[in-house]
C-alpha cells in the first residue's frame, strides 16, 4: 500500500496519493506439478514388514556403527537409492512475474508524479526422475526448458551401481556453465567414508 521513491525505496506515503490505487502489485508466482512412482505390490508388502527397501523407524539398530548408519540415512535421505520403486518421474512448471517501480519528482520537486516500471519475468518446466534397469543398478535424470531465454535448463544425468559393500556413482552435466562429470567409487559405511576413489573433471579444469 505504500508507494517508492525514484530510488526505489519505499516511502510514507499510500499509493492512493500517487495514483488512486489502493496497493501495487509488485510480484506474482504459480506453479504447479506431479509426480509418479511405480512400485510393486511385493516390494510395498516387503518394505512394511522391513524386509527390503525403507528403514523402520521404530527399530533402531542395536550397535553403535549400524545405529550411525541408521542415523545417516534418516538426516540424509537423498544420498540413497530406494531400491523399491523400479521407475519415477516428476514434472513441474513455475511462472513468475516481478515488477519493480520507480517514483520520479516532478519540476516543482514537491511530489512524485511519474513513474519508471521494470518487469521481469521467468517461465520454467522441469522434468526429473529415476528408473532401476538392473537389480542393482538405477540411472536419474533431470532437465528443463527455460521459455523466456528459450533454451535447455540445468540437464543431469546420474548412474548408481550398488557393488554390495562398495558402490559407484557417476554423475554427468552434458551442458550450461556447470558442464562437468564425476566418477566415485566409495564404500557404503559412513565410518570409512573417507576411503573412495574419485576422478571428476569441472569447468575449472583446462
Amino acid at each position: 500500500p505504500y508507494a517508492v521513491d525514484q530510488n526505489g525505496r519505499v516511502i510514507n506515503q499510500f499509493e492512493w496519493d500517487f495514483r488512486k490505487k489502493i496497493a501495487r502489485q509488485e510480484s506474482n508466482s504459480w506453479s504447479f506439478g506431479f509426480n509418479y512412482k511405480f512400485s510393486s505390490k511385493d516390494g510395498k508388502k516387503k518394505n512394511d514388514e522391513g524386509k527390503e527397501g525403507g528403514l523402520d523407524k521404530d527399530k533402531i539398530p542395536g550397535k553403535d556403527e549400524n545405529r550411525q548408519e541408521y542415523q545417516d540415512v534418516l538426516n540424509n535421505p537423498d544420498d540413497y537409492v530406494d531400491w523399491s520403486i523400479p521407475w519415477s518421474v516428476n514434472f513441474s512448471y513455475s511462472f513468475r512475474r516481478t515488477a519493480n517501480y520507480k517514483y520520479f519528482r516532478s519540476l516543482e520537486g514537491d511530489f512524485y508524479e511519474s513513474i519508471d516500471k521494470t518487469t521481469t519475468k521467468t517461465q520454467t518446466l522441469s522434468v526429473n526422475g529415476d528408473i532401476k534397469i538392473t537389480k542393482k543398478t538405477k540411472i536419474g535424470f533431470r532437465t528443463g526448458y527455460d521459455f523466456v531465454n528459450k533454451e535447455v535448463s540445468y540437464t543431469s544425468l546420474n548412474i548408481y551401481r550398488d557393488l554390495h559393500c562398495w558402490e559407484m556413482r557417476f554423475n554427468w552435466i552434458p551442458i550450461g556453465p556447470r558442464k562437468s562429470w564425476n566418477f566415485t567409487i566409495a564404500i557404503k559405511s559412513s565410518l570409512l567414508q573417507d576411503l573412495k576413489l574419485e576422478k571428476r573433471k569441472d569447468f575449472r579444469d583446462r
